[in-house]
């Protein structure tokens, strides 16, 4: 290999090295913020829906305007049957909540979501 080649290998590298320790140093920021997320809403689906971790993150940006957020999912027994509760969750800072909230009514329905939206009270 000639040295302008190598150069460019490295160069190349370097560039992708760079890349993924910022990634890595945005995640690392990312998952220390998650630790102080609050709950502010869950939600149920009828047993024909559901949505994945990725859909239901990017819903949750969009409504609260903030890249700041986490989701999970857990089961429990209402009525007797085994139900998926998904949670929403952000900076115990978060504003405007009336107006995040009917953004993320507005945003569910035009996912055609039919969900028992509640606020959790804090």
């Amino acid at each position: 290999m000639t040295a302008p080649h190598q150069l460019f290998i490295f160069s190349r590298f370097f560039r992708r090295f760079r890349a993924m320790a910022r990634i890595l140093a945005f995640n690392r920021k990312e998952w220390s913020a998650v630790e102080h997320h609050v709950e502010w809403f869950q939600f149920t689906l009828p047993i024909d829906q559901t949505i994945g971790p990725e859909a239901l993150r990017a819903l949750w940006m969009r409504a609260c305007g903030s890249t700041n957020v986490s989701v999970q999912r857990n089961s429990r027994t209402i009525l007797g049957r085994r139900t998926p509760v998904y949670s929403l969750r952000a900076s115990a800072r978060l504003s405007g909540l009336a107006v995040i909230e009917a953004r993320l009514r507005g945003l569910m329905q035009e996912a055609r979501l039919n969900s028992k939206l509640t606020a959790v009270v804090r």
